[in-house]
């Protein structure tokens, strides 16, 4: 039980040092994939029906990313916790869809959620005085659209390991 705790906490700080020195390389008109935020959502996708390994996830994802980004600390734990149970309401209202969700379900989940993040930390920036902090801008488009991309590749393998389950 607890190995997949230790597991998790690894894999998000991996990320966060690869997604804040390698892939800032790969930017795309100052837009960079967020590979935490996108195995945090895909996370509360499949796992959904274990809430304490939801909130643990959103303390942890929250918290690299919080320790690589510019933004004050602890918003994305607190965006994390209440997009944890946001999703958390949002699939207990959907008791008719089974346990076959589709890409398209995800594509609205991740996208929904995402321009929530961006929105929360904009505003908690904006209304505390981080004055280093980023406009919101078209930029944010990109943005979306280049997660997107890769949150879709990473559903499909996502699925494909819980298939073998």
């Amino acid at each position: 039980m607890w190995f997949k705790y230790l597991l998790i906490t690894i894999a998000f700080f991996i990320l966060a040092l690869v997604q804040a020195s390698f892939f800032t390389y790969f930017s795309i008109l100052g837009a960079v994939p967020s590979f935490i935020f996108i195995l945090f959502l895909l996370i509360l996708f499949f796992y959904r029906k274990d809430r304490i390994f939801s909130i643990f996830t959103a303390i942890v994802a929250g918290f690299f990313l919080d320790v690589f980004s510019i933004s004050i600390f602890a918003s994305n734990i607190v965006s994390f916790l209440i997009i944890s149970f946001a999703s958390e309401k949002l699939f207990s209202n959907l008791k008719e869809i089974d346990e076959k969700f589709s890409i398209f379900h995800f594509i609205l989940f991740f996208i929904s959620f995402f321009i929530f993040n961006e929105l929360f930390i904009y505003l908690v920036n904006y209304f505390l005085g981080n004055l280093s902090f980023n406009n919101l801008s078209w930029i944010f488009l990109v943005e979306i659209v280049y997660n997107l991309v890769f949150a879709i590749i990473a559903f499909y393998a996502f699925k494909k390991l819980q298939s073998k389950k």
